[in-house]
């Protein structure tokens, strides 16, 4: 719990990491060399990144980036195979289109590489791709990347001025839940100046580990998924009977019209249990529209009916689909009404199609 209500960046100490992020680079090309189109001399390549910079990624975990080179001249530019790099940095196999490639004027290709750290630190290296027919005798790119011991994902922030609560899961390498953490974990930045605890007004005050949930099981019930409802009716009670007995659980149907509550909250205790799995059992039809993001703003909205002091959560399940929400109702809405109530959305997607899987990353 922090008293001051402008937080830049939280990171553990060196020993442990920040958060597991897997970059995706952009091939967007840039310049590089200069050329000689005017005068018919030779060609040379251009390039989106001379560099990939991997940034923190968690031990056993990948990351990839991809660098385009572009002829910029007016002859072929026949590139050799690329040379390295050496472990934890690879280059993708199905990634490269430019090793033993001749590339026309103009014509483009890229190069994918990934980063695979299994030891803790800085590492550094990089790949050259060997050029023929140009006054550069290769093109050679750097990387770099973090490998990171604990892995640390924030789920929620809650900005109640004086005080600012951030709900974080840590786990590590093998995605295994870390405990016994407290305030020597951690260390708060602002504008990248390490605050130091208890100086000035920032004051830390307690790591609470595994804090109580409220959770809204966000059950779609609508036509789209009447092939996979007993899948969805299943999944639904096995995540109920792993809870705690301290946690709660609510339960809305999605419905044409938005969000149905057909049960408030209650503890996830024996008794719970079995009230939460009959009326689980109770939902015995899927039929008609789906107004999905109209379900979302009804669950957040919702929420603030939950226990104080627990940690907020709502579980989607759904193909990802929305047929019937009110107009200026969509996607972004949804999202907006989530952030704004200080809930994070976990989705578990049945029956889904791929344009629907985006909606539901996007949700999450």
């Amino acid at each position: 719990m922090l008293n001051k209500c402008s937080i830049k960046k939280l990171f553990f100490p060196a020993f442990l990491a920040i958060m597991c992020v897997a970059l995706l680079g952009l091939s967007g090309c840039g310049g590089g060399g200069s050329d000689n189109s005017s005068d018919g001399g030779p060609s040379y390549p251009g390039y989106s990144e001379l560099e990939m910079s991997f940034g923190g990624v968690v031990l056993n975990h990948i990351a990839d980036q991809t660098v385009t080179l572009k002829n910029v001249g007016t002859i072929n530019l026949p590139l050799g195979q690329v040379e390295g790099p050496n472990l934890p940095f690879t280059i993708v196999e199905d990634g490269d289109t430019c090793s033993g490639n001749t590339l026309t004027p103009s014509e483009t290709c890229g190069i994918q590489g990934r980063f695979n750290p299994t030891t803790q630190g800085d590492h550094l290296d990089g790949f050259v791709v060997p050029i023929s027919g140009s006054d550069q005798n290769f093109v050679g790119v750097n990387l770099d990347g973090y490998g990171w011991g604990y892995n640390v994902s924030i789920n929620q922030v809650e900005t109640e001025c004086p005080a600012v609560r951030l709900i974080v899961s840590v786990t590590d390498s093998n995605d295994n839940p870390v405990t016994g953490l407290d305030a020597t974990d951690f260390k708060l930045y602002e504008d990248d100046a390490e605050i130091q605890w208890g100086s000035g007004n920032t004051i830390f005050n307690d790591v609470v580990t595994n804090p109580d949930l409220s959770v809204i099981l966000l059950i779609d019930t609508s036509g789209s998924v009447a092939d996979v409802l007993d899948s969805i009716k299943a999944a639904a009670k096995v995540f109920i009977d792993d809870m705690n007995s301290a946690n709660q659980v609510a339960i809305f149907r999605i419905t044409a019209t938005g969000g149905e509550s057909v049960q408030d909250f209650i503890l996830a205790n024996e008794q719970g249990k079995d009230t939460l799995d009959s009326v689980i059992d109770s939902i015995n039809q899927a039929s008609g529209d789906t107004a999905l993001y109209q379900a979302v703003l009804d669950a957040s909205a919702y929420m603030g009916s939950a226990t104080p002091g627990n940690r907020h959560v709502i579980v989607l399940i759904t193909d990802g689909q929305d047929t019937s929400s009110p107009e200026g109702t969509g996607l972004d809405e949804a999202i907006a009404a989530a952030q704004q109530a200080g809930v994070p959305l976990f989705t578990i997607g049945f029956g889904v199609g791929d344009d629907y899987t985006t909606v539901l990353s996007q949700l999450a």
